[in-house]
């Protein structure tokens, strides 16, 4: 199986970011990834979310990314 690389996770995440915001109507979209999960936090980022904070879920620690909807023009 190939180690990844191609970008589709990315594209991917930004849009489902994309179709939350577009046509389901939230005001910020949050994200929870293992910090030694390096390639998962890459692609949130890329997606436009931003760690806000470390916390524990399910027992484990993890970091929480959140994005909030743009301001309309």
């Amino acid at each position: 199986m190939p180690n990844g690389g191609n970008g589709y996770a990315t594209e991917i995440a930004q849009g489902a970011v994309r179709h939350r915001f577009e046509d389901l109507g939230p005001n910020q979209i949050c994200g929870v990834v293992v910090p030694e999960n390096i390639a998962s936090r890459r692609v949130l980022k890329e997606a436009g979310l931003t760690r806000i904070r470390h916390d524990r879920c399910y027992r484990l620690a993890c970091d929480v990314l959140r994005i909030s909807r743009p301001a309309a023009d």
